[in-house]
């Protein structure tokens, strides 16, 4: 990861970012919530308590719109949270068990 620093001509020069900063902000972006949405907790604790699901089925399950359902599991999926079977059902990975972990854990 790189950062922009300004020369006296103005110009942009690429100066590193230290390991241990990006590290630090990594760790951030990980543990912020501000990326779910309401019907997220919902997917997650459907797949962890019922297991594979076709998104058809998932979303009539939890009452959430299948176009809305398909953007969730997209979501959830590039955050490694759940993972496409076989290109129609989606499943809890450990990292999604692991993170419903930690929010189960965490003071209401």
């Amino acid at each position: 990861m790189e950062s922009r620093q300004n020369d006296r001509s103005g110009a942009g020069v690429r100066s590193p970012v230290s390991p241990e900063r990006e590290q630090d902000a990594t760790t951030a972006t990980e543990r912020s919530d501000d990326w779910m949405q309401p019907g997220d907790r919902r997917l997650l604790d459907s797949l962890r308590r019922d297991g594979p699901e076709s998104r058809p089925l998932l979303a009539a399950r939890i009452g959430m719109h299948l176009k809305y359902a398909r953007k969730r599991c997209e979501a959830l999926e590039a955050r490694e949270l759940v993972r496409s079977r076989d290109g129609r059902r989606y499943e809890l990975t450990e990292r999604g068990e692991c993170y419903l972990e930690e929010l189960d854990s965490e003071p209401k």
